[in-house]
């Protein structure tokens, strides 16, 4: 719409409004407890999708600042 808004007279309850180029604005289906909102790449929507795996650190790893200090962390240190 040239003045704002969404167009339109009811919402997803919950969902997530996203933008949709020169197109209205985009709602998300409702998400679930165990999901996260995930972008599919460009020109398509995002969707909620379970939390990928990895990403975090492995016992026994080591963690760098960068400036020559690290942190070394093991089960033993909970």
């Amino acid at each position: 719409m040239a003045g704002g808004g969404t167009g339109v007279a009811t919402l997803t309850e919950n969902g997530i409004l996203f933008g949709n180029g020169t197109s209205a604005v985009g709602i998300t289906a409702v998400g679930t407890a165990t999901h996260v909102l995930t972008s599919n790449g460009a020109g398509v929507a995002p969707t909620f999708q379970a939390a990928a795996g990895g990403g975090g650190l492995a016992w026994g790893a080591s963690i760098s600042s960068g400036s020559g200090t690290g942190i070394a962390m093991t089960t033993a240190d909970l």
